[in-house]
Formats: C-alpha cells, structure tokens, sequence
C-alpha cells in the first residue's frame, strides 16, 4: 500500500512538473512571437512614416529653392503626388488658416486646424505644440500630428510636415508649415497578425497616451482613460503610475482588463525619441495561453499506472475500494444536484406558481368559459416561460460561456406587463402587500425585442420587491417611454453601473466634443424608443455597501431578517447580465429601511406594424394554418398513448390525418405495406421499445437507397431529447428536422407548412 501511495505521488508530481514547465514555456514563446510581430509592424510603420516625411521635405525644398507663390506650390504638389489617395495642407501658423491640395466644389481652402487654438481640450492643446515643433524643428526628426478629422474628406488622417517658404509678394517670402496628410486607414492596412492572434489589435499612442490610430476596441478618449475606466474605479490615481512608465520606458509589456472585463496583455514599443510615439499590441490573455496536448505527459502518467497495475492490480481493484470510491461520486452528485437546484429554483417557481394557481382558479370556475379561458391563457404562457427557462438550464454551458442569443420579436407591451402582473399579484396579495401598475407615456405599445428576456428582468425585480417587502408594503412597477430623438442619451452617465454602459457614455461624449452626431445614431434614433421601467417598493432597502458588491453571483445583504428569506444571490446578477445583453443601463437607488428603487432603460425598436406572429398569439393563427396544411397524412411514431392522443386531437383541428405506429419497428412494416404517396410525413419518436426512432431512420434510408421504397419521405423527429448532440445524431440518422416536446404547435404548424409546399 506504501509503496502503491510513493509511487501514484511520484507519478502525479512528475506530471505536474512537466506540464507546468511547459505550459509555461509554450506562454513564453508565444509572448515573444507575439512582441516580435508588434515590433515587426513598428518597424513597418516606422519607415512608411520616414518615407513620407520624405516626399514632405523634398517638396519643401523646391518650393523654397523656386520661390512658388501658394498657387504655384500647391499646383506642383498636385502635380509631383503619384498617390492621389493622399494630399497635403499648407497652414498659415499665423492663423492656422489652410489651403489643401484637394479640391472640393471649387475651394481648396480648409479650416480643421483653427480648432486646435481656439479649443479647451487637452488633444487640441498638444496638437498645437506639435505643430509649432515642426514649424520650428530644422532636422531629420520626423514628428507626427494626429489623429484628426479634415473638412474636405472627412476623413480621420494623421500628419508629418515641415517648414516652407512661400512667395507672398515681390521679393517678399513668408515661411508656412506644410504637411503630407495621411488617412489613418491606409496605416492599418498594413498592420497584419499571423492567424494564431484572431483578437490582436495595434494602436499608435503618444508617450502621454493619447490616440493616434486607435483601434476598433479602445472606446475612450486615451489609453490612460481605457485603463482607468475598467481596472481603477476605486484608486484613479494607480494610473499615474502607468503614465509614468510610458514616459520614462522604450517598452514594457502589461496587463489589465477589457471592457469585456477580460485579462489582456498591452506589449509597447517606442519609436524612438524623434517621433515621440509608441506602438501598443493589444491581446486577451486566453488566446496566449492555449497549450497543445503534449503527449509525454500522458506517456509518464500511462506508464506510471501501468507499473502499478502490474505491481499490486489485484489491491487497487478489491470490492472495498470501489464501494469507497462509488460513495464519494454518489455524494459529490448528490451535493452538485442540491447546489444546482437550489441555483435555479428562483427562477423556475414564479412561473411554476402561476401555472399551479391559475389552474385552481381555472377548476374553480368551469361554468365560466371566460375566465377559464384567461386562466388557462396564462397557464400556457407561465409554461412557455418555464419551459425556455429549463432548455438554458439544461444547455448551461452555453449560458456560463456568455454565448446566450437574444430573439427580438414584436410584441404588445400592454400584454407582456399583463402578465407579468398576474403573475406577481398571488404572491403580492399573500402577503398582503399594495401591488400597483402604472403605465403612462405610452407612445408605442407594439416593440421589438426579446420578450421572454425582458419578462425574466422584470419578474426577477419583482419578485425581489415583494420578497424583501415586509407585510402590509407597497410594491409598483411604473412602465414610461421617452422619444429617443428629443433626447440622446439622457443621463446615461448616471445610470450605468457597468462597464459596458460607460462605455457607451465615452463614446457618446467624445462625438459631442467633435460637434457631431453620429449618422447611424441617428437613422436608428427615429425607429426606436426608450423604454423606463421602474420597480419601487418600501421594503428594506440595502445598504451603500451590499449596493457597491450586489451584481455580483451568490451575493447577499447580511442582515438577520434576510437571512431568513429563502434566495440564492443570483437575481441581481441575471438581471445586470440581461440588461447588458440587450445594450441597457440599470440604476439602483436604496436605503436601509426605506425601500428600493431599481430602474432600467432599454432602447427598443418600434414594429413597423402588428406582424403575423404576434396576430397569433393567442389562436396559432388557426385559419391560415389550416389552409396550409389540410388534407395531408401523417404517420406518427409514437409508443406513449397521452402523447399519440395529444399530437392526434390537435392536427385533426387543422384537417390533418393521422395513423399511429407503436415504435420504430412496426413504422417501418406500415411504410412496406401502403403504396408510394399515402404517407406525406413520418413523426418519429425518438425512445421506443423494439427499434428506437434513430434506428428506423436508418432502415428506411436504406431501404429507399436500395430501391424497396419509392421516393423519399420526410421524416421530423418529434422528441424529448433535446441536447445540441440529440438534434445532431438525429441529423446524422437522416432526419430532416427536430421538434422538441412539449411540443410547441406553432413551431409544428411551420415545420408541417414547409414540407406541403415541398410536395
């Protein structure tokens, strides 16, 4: 047994040591690649940037050498430029008036350099420095202006220049800056990574770390303020450290985290004290960890528990060792089955509820048709809801991985907060608290979005409101809308709590600087609104300190009477997921002892028209679908009698026929015996006795391969299994499509639609 234990420690040490040591070797290569192709693209840029200084100083030199008056200069620029992507500015420095090689409606005067004396802003400051320096400077150093937006393209281009003396009158010459302007585009283009770097991005900074090419994930003003803002909310001051090292270091590599909250390398590079700029490779620190499988380890480890078989197989394999071993797994899953359910059960008893309580009502009151009808509506809606909330539960590693999908879909806003209130009222009125709905400013009620999403926001913030609400409270939900197009963006810096949302204010803040809007911004402004919805009770409230932690999973106010309320500390955290997944903000206002106030603002598109799918709701659109498909005849695969009952009652209302068959087997001998034609679609179960629906699949594909049947018959599997794997084997057995039960009719209709209009 000793010998056994020394041996297993030997082994499982040697393996670690292996693998860590080259893990961490692997990391260190790829970092070096990584910071040789950010120098690489340095060095490419660096000499682009020196070349076009060139052109720059050899036009200067024969402007000045020929004494050209304006006209003349700029005609020759136009003349000896061989890239007519490219142009050139001469600026007045008294001024800072200028005159473009680019003509546009007649005029090639320009005004975008007036900006950087008349403005406040720190950028426009510097601008104006640089270009005093190259005014001023008389040697080889090639200094850059950028990035900045010009009046006759407008483009965002970045600048090198140098002095020129211009002919102003007889014998009379006045000294202007002149400046090779080039798109900022056409630098980056030449920026490539090696495939192995998919996220990689480059920016040029200035060693104060302002932007002069900015890539497509630094929304902020400077690469200070993107550090600042996601890593140094508590201590801003931490970035002055950072500044420091910019300045004083020709290159360092660091790391900090997105504005996806992501841990990412910056590695950058100077280039040199002449052009006073860094280049800085940007990359997440999961792309730079991806360690091959190296099979050695596996050999060490294989071979180690090969000698300990040999030594002593006998003793590891005793019936005591596997009973031990068999507890501990039972126990490990019985634990991870109680985590899980008491995970998830929040979420899945507020529609559970309202589909055990309206069925009492329902029962209640079955000599009123009416009534029973609204119960039972409301029923079939909490279990459309319970039923979405199980498939994310079940594909839960869709959901850790952040790759959850919105589904926008019109929808009737009057409706969907109908609901959501018969659904909150039962526990409200249990604890006899004042459940009010306010609904005001309505300009819209038909919206585009993810209604099941927004139903889960607002059902979390609810039943929160009344959980922490002691008896005899007040619960509202006051539902408003704003016109996007009377107010862009309002307040929104207050309003955010995370990151993404102050993102967005950046953003928002940095076009109102430049004086502009942004086009799309506003094409998409006047189809959408602002959808304000506001949960307010005067529960218990919570503290500054719970508020600054509450997004956070598991996580809960530490208070004796919230301890006795049933939660799990996931309400807050779905809801800030969801809010930022539909591109919202969400702000919190509470105090202890007086209540909460949560309000959550979401941009909505407005449906054109009611569509189809929301007409139907209610009746699946029984006439248009019966004309659809009426007349055709089904086989249905189906060995349980309730549910061959259930998909039986429900076609026949849509004049579809059906023929049972109890499993796969006898499917298969009923499709031999009818001639070609009879059946226009199989149903296929998947679990059933004798030969499962995968299994007569095969059989019948092959059959029709071979020739014994006619033609080709669709066949849908119709099917609890309802994994991403399910869904494959029954492609892969040569199915045509998959419904999941419960069945979904709306989604049967369609599918049965489609395979009509095929035959």
């Amino acid at each position: 047994m000793i010998c056994n234990l020394v041996m297993i420690l030997i082994a499982g040490i040697s393996a670690v040591l292996y693998s860590e040591n080259f893990r961490k070797e692997n990391s260190r290569l790829q970092m070096e690649n990584f910071c040789t192709a950010i120098e690489s693209m340095k060095q490419l840029s660096e000499s682009y940037l020196y070349t076009e200084k060139g052109y720059v100083d050899d036009w200067a030199q024969y402007i000045t050498r020929k004494s050209m008056t304006m006209d003349e200069a700029l005609e020759y620029i136009r003349t000896a430029n061989t890239q007519e992507d490219r142009y050139a500015h001469i600026v007045d420095m008294d001024d800072l008036s200028a005159r473009s090689t680019y003509i546009k409606d007649g005029d090639d005067a320009i005004s975008c350099y007036e900006i950087f004396r008349e403005g406040t802003y720190n950028a426009n400051r510097t601008a104006l420095r640089k270009m005093e320096k190259m005014f001023t400077s008389t040697g080889d150093e090639v200094l850059i202006l950028g990035k900045y937006r010009v009046g006759e393209t407008q483009q965002s281009v970045i600048s090198v220049g140098t002095k020129v003396e211009i002919k102003v009158g007889k014998g009379r010459r006045k000294p202007y800056l002149l400046l090779r302007v080039i798109p900022v585009e056409y630098l980056q283009r030449a920026w490539v990574f090696p495939t192995e770097y998919p996220s990689a991005e480059i920016s040029i900074i200035t060693s104060d770390g302002e932007y002069v090419v900015q890539s497509a994930s630094m929304k902020s003003r400077s690469f200070l303020d993107y550090i600042r803002g996601y890593n140094f909310q508590d201590d801003y001051n931490q970035v002055e450290n950072l500044a420091e090292r910019l300045r004083t270091t020709d290159k360092g590599l660091l790391q900090y985290k997105n504005f996806r909250g992501e841990d990412c390398y910056w590695y950058y590079s100077s280039f040199g004290k002449d052009l006073e700029l860094d280049i800085l490779g940007y990359i997440p620190v999961n792309q730079m960890n991806r360690v091959e499988v190296d099979w050695n380890i596996v050999w060490i480890v294989c071979g180690s528990l090969l000698v300990l078989t040999l030594i002593d197989g006998i003793y590891i394999l005793t019936i005591n060792k596997k009973l031990k071993q068999a507890l501990f797994l039972a126990e490990q899953a019985n634990q991870a089955k109680t985590d899980f359910l008491s995970t998830v059960s929040h979420d899945i008893r507020t529609p559970m509820n309202a589909v055990i309580g309206m069925t009492d009502l329902a029962r209640k009151h079955l000599n009123d048709p009416k009534y029973m009808g609204e119960c039972l509506s409301k029923v079939a809606w909490a279990g459309n809801h319970l039923l979405t909330l199980i498939n994310d539960i079940l594909d839960i590693s869709k959901i850790e991985s952040g790759k959850m999908e919105l589904e926008a879909q019109p929808f009737s806003l009057q409706e969907a907060v109908g609901e959501i209130a018969s659904m909150v009222r039962p526990q409200a009125d249990q604890k006899k608290i004042s459940f009010e709905v306010r609904m005001h400013e309505i300009f819209r009620d038909v919206l585009v979005a993810d209604q099941l999403r927004l139903n889960q926001i607002l059902l979390n913030l609810l039943t929160n409101a009344v959980k922490y609400t002691e008896d005899g409270g007040s619960v509202v939900l006051d539902i408003s809308q704003e016109r996007i197009e009377q107010s862009v963006e309002p307040g929104i810096e207050g309003i955010a709590q995370g990151k993404k949302t102050k993102a967005k204010a950046d953003e928002s803040s940095a076009d109102l600087e430049n004086g502009q809007n942004s086009p799309q911004k506003s094409a998409q402004n006047s189809q959408k609104v602002r959808l304000i919805c506001k949960v307010i009770d005067n529960g218990m409230g919570m503290s500054p300190e719970f508020q600054k932690t509450m997004y956070h999973s598991f996580t809960r106010e530490e208070d004796s009477r919230i301890s006795k309320i049933q939660g799990t500390g996931l309400g807050l955290a779905i809801i800030h997921q969801l809010v930022d997944l539909m591109d919202g903000s969400i702000m919190c206002e509470s105090e202890l002892g007086k209540g909460t106030t949560f309000t959550v603002y979401l941009d909505l598109e407005v449906a054109e028209q009611e569509s189809d799918a929301l007409r139907q709701d209610s009746d699946w659109g029984e006439e248009a679908d019966r004309c659809g498909i009426s007349s055709m005849h089904i086989l249905v695969a189906e060995d349980n009698d309730l549910n061959w009952e259930i998909i039986q009652a429900i076609l026949e209302e849509y004049g579809v026929s059906c023929e049972r068959a109890e499993n796969g087997k006898i499917c298969v001998e009923m499709l031999t015996r009818v001639p070609k034609g009879t059946y226009d679609l199989i149903l296929m179960d998947i679990q059933m006795p004798e030969m499962n629906g995968r299994e007569a699949t095969r059989v019948i594909r092959d059959m029709e391969m071979r020739g014994e049947l006619e033609g080709r018959i669709p066949i849908l599997a119709m099917t609890a299994d309802a994994f991403a794997e399910d869904i494959r084997a029954c492609r892969e057995a040569g199915m045509d499509g998959h419904l999941a039960k419960p069945i979904n009719m709306k989604q049967v209709l369609s599918a049965l639609r489609k395979i009509k209009n095929k035959i």
